[in-house]
């Protein structure tokens, strides 16, 4: 099977890109890079760039991770971003068609965060640029694209997390971290996503359908004090506090609960993820 991968420096392509490079025949595509018989740079807000993206490899699936995810710039710079965001899943459609299959990692910032425990099948309501955009390049492959299936991750995470390097830079310095104990989201951890993502990607009924891939609902106090404990750091470190408490910009982007309800996804996939307690143990 040929994959194309979108976004592979990023993040999430980063650790999607390993996996399947065992796993299939993986092509990979960024905004930068050399190229070579497996890589091509690619700048997907350009039509003709990503035409020739498509004379070079007609992949069976294209797991399209590319995007820019800094909420704080798409809601400062909401045309820019829409470009990487939404301007780029219109250009691989029309330039690859729409018999190919596609797997479009979108977020769990299409919902409002304000009651949680969403299932596939709640209506998205967006509170910010970047979920907006999420929620419009959904629709797009929905509409346009036959055989799609879009993804919604919630915060993915493995040691290189921005928010467990974060808490285990304080916590070997012993400096205290004040975590949220009224926010509430559904962390990820990698190795669950990728086991949703090769079933995705493997799947024989590969037809227009929505997929949960989100972790256990915790708050972000309780998901600290498991990784310090995990980590072998105190617990006592992390302190509690209140999202109504806090002052700043900076908290514009968390909501009182953003949690995803898997239950759907693993029934239909027939998988069994690990806890997040056995997968901060394992890392």
């Amino acid at each position: 099977m040929k994959i194309l991968l979108t976004g592979c420096s990023g993040y999430v392509g980063g650790i999607i890109a390993p996996f399947f490079s065992e796993a299939a025949e993986l092509y990979q595509t960024n905004t930068r890079g050399s190229f070579t018989n497996y890589h091509r740079a690619a700048d997907l807000r350009n039509i003709d760039e990503v035409q020739a993206l498509a004379e070079w490899i007609q992949p069976d699936v294209i797991i399209h991770a590319a995007g820019n995810k800094n909420s704080k710039f798409c809601e400062e710079h909401e045309d820019e971003a829409a470009k990487i965001n939404v301007t780029a899943c219109e250009n691989l459609i029309r330039a690859f068609g729409a018999n190919v299959k596609y797997i479009y990692i979108s977020s769990d910032y299409v919902f409002d965060g304000m009651r949680g425990n969403y299932t596939e099948e709640d209506t998205p309501a967006p509170f910010t640029a970047y979920g907006r955009q999420k929620l419009a390049a959904e629709k797009i492959f929905l509409t346009n694209a036959p055989q799609s299936f879009i993804v919604r991750l919630a915060a993915l995470f493995d040691n290189n997390a921005t928010f467990c390097k974060f808490l285990r830079d304080q916590f070997e310095k012993n400096v205290a971290v004040e975590c949220f104990d009224d926010v509430f989201y559904s962390p990820t951890y990698y190795r669950n996503f990728l086991q949703i993502l090769n079933a995705l990607v493997f799947c024989e009924d590969f037809s227009r359908r929505i997929f949960h891939c989100g972790g256990e609902r915790v708050s972000r106090f309780r998901f600290a004090s498991m990784y310090a404990e995990h980590s072998g750091f105190p617990t006592n470190l992390v302190k509690e506090c209140k999202l109504f408490d806090a002052a700043g910009g900076n908290f514009f982007f968390l909501k009182p609960d953003i949690s995803l309800s898997n239950a759907a996804t693993l029934k239909y996939l027939n998988l069994q993820p690990l806890s997040l307690c056995e997968a901060l143990i394992e890392l």
